[in-house]
């Protein structure tokens, strides 16, 4: 069907606005379960990798808190471990 560009692009997981990036909630609801499944600092450090590629603080908040020990949930991918007030 013919939509506007103001309902987004849904692409490669993600839907395309003019001016913001958020996942289908397709996606977010596969992303949820599996980590509920794997509540693995591997697991999480992945899907926090995948969402800073679009507006998605929310979601990364509460990835956080579901994040059966809280510091795996603050270690980034870079190396360095930050303090719980950065965010």
């Amino acid at each position: 069907s013919i939509e506007t560009l103001a309902s987004g692009v849904d692409f490669l997981g993600w839907v395309h606005f003019p001016d913001h990036l958020v996942p289908r909630a397709a996606t977010v609801r596969r992303m949820m379960r599996r980590i509920a499944e794997h509540p693995t600092p591997e697991t999480l450090q992945s899907y926090l990798g995948l969402l800073k590629n679009g507006n998605t603080q929310y979601l990364s908040r509460i990835i956080k808190e579901l994040a059966p020990d809280k510091s795996m949930a603050y270690t980034y991918n870079y190396g360095k471990t930050a303090e719980i007030g950065d965010y």
